[in-house]
């Protein structure tokens, strides 16, 4: 919804790109991002809502930073 929002259409298409390619670790990261996501995510919303652009930013980049290190953390065990 957030980068619908911005109306920027390759933008959009990059990170549909990148969607689909983390369905594949979906099954590696399902149970972290059901615990973690909803409360990461409304911290974003609450921070677009306020109109905190570095907030928000600052909150998209901690989830990002933080689910692709227990992904990587959760390969290294698996193998």
């Amino acid at each position: 919804m957030i980068t619908a929002a911005t109306g920027n259409e390759e933008l959009c298409r990059v990170l549909e790109n990148i969607q689909q390619k983390t369905l594949l670790c979906r099954s590696k990261s399902y149970e972290l991002s059901a615990t973690t996501a909803p409360v990461a995510h409304m911290k974003i919303y609450q921070a677009l809502k306020k109109e905190t652009k570095r907030e928000a930013r600052l909150a998209m980049r901690e989830h990002i930073v933080f689910v692709r290190e227990r992904l990587l953390a959760s390969f290294k065990t698996s193998s």
